[in-house]
Order: structure tokens, then sequence, then C-alpha cells
């Protein structure tokens, strides 16, 4: 093969156009019941949403801001449901969900929570932490 027609992309040396990532997103009824009241009446939410979709769907490990990572790891949600995380889509709203897998990646949204709500707050409410920790293993998740 001539040498002008081997990187026809004109790609640079060992580079590879990189694929889409096959990401399935599930959603719990929470995340549904959440979403409709945290962020469909509210476009700026809405929009920023969307581009934490955008980059999941094109590089799940790929952190939205600084506030994308995981809870702490010694904490109530780590040890009930090991890997969760969660990133802020306003400065008190942030989606918790879960990466799981690979080709197919499985995302796991779990919904819409204020600190408060989650007991992450000034100050941190030790009860609510647990109590919603241990609501979040018994989620379902349906596939959309």
């Amino acid at each position: 093969m001539p040498s002008n027609i081997q990187n026809p992309r004109n790609l640079p040396a060992n580079t590879q156009a990189q694929q889409p990532a096959n990401v399935r997103f599930r959603r719990s009824p929470e995340y549904k019941e959440t979403y409709l009241t945290k962020v469909n009446p509210y476009e700026s939410v809405r929009n920023k949403f969307r581009e934490f979709m955008e980059l999941k769907r094109n590089d799940p490990n790929q952190a939205f801001g600084k506030s994308d990572k995981h809870f702490l790891g010694d904490g109530f949600f780590t040890q009930q449901v090991p890997g969760l995380k969660h990133a802020h889509i306003t400065s008190d709203l942030s989606i918790v969900y879960k990466i799981s897998g690979k080709n197919p990646t499985e995302i796991y949204l779990y919904g819409f929570y204020t600190h408060d709500e989650l007991g992450t707050g000034q100050p941190p409410n030790i009860r609510r932490q647990s109590s919603v920790a241990k609501s979040f293993r018994s989620y379902t998740f349906t596939e959309e």
C-alpha cells in the first residue's frame, strides 16, 4: 500500500480514532421522581444535566467537574453501595450514580439530592446518611 494512504485520516502516528463508548443508562423510580421535581422545571439545570449525560455517554470515567467523585471510602454510602458516586449539577444539587462494567458500561442513576437530603450538609447528619445509604441498596433500575 502506498505510504500516502496508510493513514487516510491524517492522524498523528500511534493515534487511533476514539470509538464512542458503549454506555447504557439505568434509572431508578426515585431518579424519575427527583428529575421531574428538581431538574425538569429549570432550563439551566436541565442543560447542565444534559452536559453530564453527554460526557458520561462519551467517556463514563471522565469527571464532570471537580465535584464528580466517590463518596468517602469509610462512609455509610460506600459501605452500603460500593462504587457510589455523586456529581454536582448545581452548587447544592447532585446526581447520585454508579458505574459498572465495560462494553457495555452501565451507569445507574439513583436520583438528584441536596446535601441536606443526603445528610452531607453542614453540619453532617449521620442518621440521615445511614438511612439514605441503606435505601439506595434496595433501589431497582430500568433501562430507557
